[in-house]
């Protein structure tokens, strides 16, 4: 078992020990374009996807128009996990994108099931990987409903600070992004940047993020990122 950090806004690796075992399964590979919908809203989902490669986004939509993005998923993760055909009303309001060009690999639920209980070891990380993902769930609850706009904005750009979506402590990331994965309006979002440039510990240019302060920048974070 290894500490979560809670705000895991991007999953990524997870499953990539199992890559082979995985692939000997019945799959259809898929690629998919930039801003390609895997399943959409009144989709009942049926299927998992193994990502090779790219960057998959989980979204919550509404029927306003309005869109919450839940997470993003890297290469070697599979998601959703399920086991079976269901039917729950909030599927229907799930949208899982393309956020990048994604190569992936697509399974039937009864296949995701067929895994789990053939390999004990990948059932136990597909378990730990639920477990994880619900806990991030629980954190992102408590954050939208308790948290202030600089703490939303905080957590997202310091939980995406270790990943690859960073590098040279820079995030190629767009402000649209930050306003859909920390829930608040983009007027908030635009506040909270000109405060965090205003502290020095941001720079921003179009797509792109510099983290300056990463000790500051985690201060203005919930107390469980402290």
């Amino acid at each position: 078992m290894y500490r979560l950090v809670m705000s895991k806004y991007y999953f990524e690796g997870d499953f990539l020990e199992f890559e082979n075992f995985i692939l000997q399964h019945t799959c259809v590979r898929k690629s998919y374009k930039k801003g390609d919908v895997l399943s959409a809203q009144s989709e009942t989902l049926k299927y998992g996807y193994y990502i090779k490669s790219g960057i998959m986004k989980l979204s919550i939509g509404h029927e306003c128009g309005k869109e919450k993005i839940v997470a993003l998923f890297g290469p070697g993760s599979l998601f959703p996990l399920g086991m079976d055909h269901h039917y729950y009303d909030m599927e229907y309001a799930m949208v899982e994108q393309a956020y990048t060009e994604v190569e992936a690999y697509e399974f039937d639920y009864r296949v995701l099931r067929e895994m789990f209980l053939a390999n004990q070891d990948l059932g136990l990380k597909m378990m730990e990987h639920y477990c994880d993902f619900t806990s991030y769930l629980f954190f992102e609850i408590a954050s939208l409903s308790s948290d202030n706009s600089l703490s939303k904005v905080s957590n997202v750009l310091y939980g995406l600070m270790n990943t690859s979506l960073c590098r040279d402590h820079t995030l190629r990331i767009s402000q649209d992004d930050i306003t859909e994965l920390s829930g608040i309006s983009k007027i908030q979002v635009a506040r909270v940047y000109q405060l965090l440039r205003n502290e020095n510990v941001i720079q921003t240019s179009r797509g792109k993020i510099r983290i300056l302060a990463p000790e500051k920048l985690q201060s203005y974070c919930s107390y469980e990122e402290l």
